[in-house]
């Protein structure tokens, strides 16, 4: 109980000792009201300081609330902006070790394909020599051409277009032979898409529009009927090495599939 209110009671039982008789249930019941209304008061009082220390709390635990919620949502962009940068970084680093990568591949291929058509310039052109049989020599004449010839590249290229090249060039060939007593004798053949082996400088012409197989050697020296396409494998090296520039003569066989001979062919590389 309240200090002063305790006082107020106390004043007022000796005030009730102090009156009369008859006078101290009024005061007794008096001093009663006036304690509880005083006791009320006190209360309310309370109560209303308690109300506005919960309201206070409240309204202080909203604003924490919100500031921390604001730290929050700054800490959170600043995560998310730190992670769109670092994976942009990511990205364009993974982009350009890729692109490092193509390119360094495409130049690997653009490499491959130069040395392909080093030999296939190297080779086109047209031949001519003998084909030595039991009925005598017979005149033969070779061409081939490239279909897709070298062209110079300033730029680095799709590995698709390097892809193409690489697997669409090759030779268009025409073969004609005859006897060197008449040139109204004359057959012969055309083949496309002849692909030579590039290690070993043979290049082999078969066709059903042929009548013979062909078996060429490239060879860097003039041929004759005694010369041996051995060194074909070498000549190619030194294609590839640039020391030759043009190959000099086809020597190799000729399979007919008429009979099962195999005659001995040299041609020279013609003038013309």
């Amino acid at each position: 109980m309240d200090f002063k209110l305790l006082i107020g009671m106390v004043s007022v039982l000796a005030l009730t000792a102090c009156v009369k008789p008859d006078n101290k249930e009024q005061v007794a019941e008096r001093a009663r009201i006036e304690g509880q209304e005083q006791a009320e008061a006190q209360f309310q009082k309370q109560m209303s300081e308690k109300d506005a220390l919960v309201e206070r709390a409240r309204e202080e635990g909203k604003a924490q609330a919100e500031e921390e919620m604001k730290v929050q949502i700054a800490n959170q962009a600043q995560l998310v902006e730190r992670a769109r940068v670092e994976g942009r970084a990511q990205a364009e680093e993974e982009l350009r070790i890729q692109n490092g990568s193509l390119s360094s591949k495409a130049g690997k291929m653009e490499q491959d394909l130069q040395r392909r058509q080093m030999f296939y310039t190297a080779a086109s052109g047209t031949y001519e020599g003998s084909i030595r049989t039991e009925q005598g020599d017979f005149n033969i004449r070779v061409t081939l051409i490239s279909n897709l010839p070298a062209y110079p590249v300033d730029r680095v290229r799709q590995l698709e277009e390097i892809t193409s090249d690489i697997n669409n060039v090759y030779f268009n060939a025409q073969i004609v032979q005859w006897s060197p007593e008449n040139n109204l004798s004359a057959v012969g053949c055309r083949v496309n898409n002849v692909r030579p082996d590039l290690i070993n400088g043979v290049i082999t012409i078969a066709s059903t529009e042929c009548p013979n197989l062909y078996i060429l050697k490239i060879s860097n020296a003039r041929a004759t009927a005694s010369t041996s396409g051995a060194g074909s494998k070498s000549v190619a090296k030194q294609i590839y090495s640039g020391k030759v520039k043009s190959v000099s003569s086809l020597v190799g066989e000729v399979r007919p599939t008429t009979n099962a001979s195999v005659y001995e062919l040299f041609a020279n590389r013609s003038r013309n």
